[in-house]
């Protein structure tokens, strides 16, 4: 039995622990396959490379800037 596909969304502004607390839960899910795609919509440039680096990380997770 194949796992169920999950696209999971994660909007990001400026909220840096916020949103790699939201990273790491969508990573944790169990029983599905998940891609992750974090879409940033425009925050500071130090807040972007903390974020991609968490992204990085990851095999299923990417990051889209706006």
């Amino acid at each position: 039995m194949s796992l169920p596909q999950v696209d999971v969304i994660i909007l990001s502004w400026n909220r840096t622990p916020d949103t790699l607390a939201a990273i790491a839960s969508a990573a944790e899910q169990k029983e599905v396959d998940q891609r992750i795609l974090v879409v940033d919509q425009g925050s500071e440039q130090k807040n972007v490379a903390q974020i991609q680096a968490a992204v990085n990380a990851l095999p299923n997770a990417r990051l889209l800037r706006l």
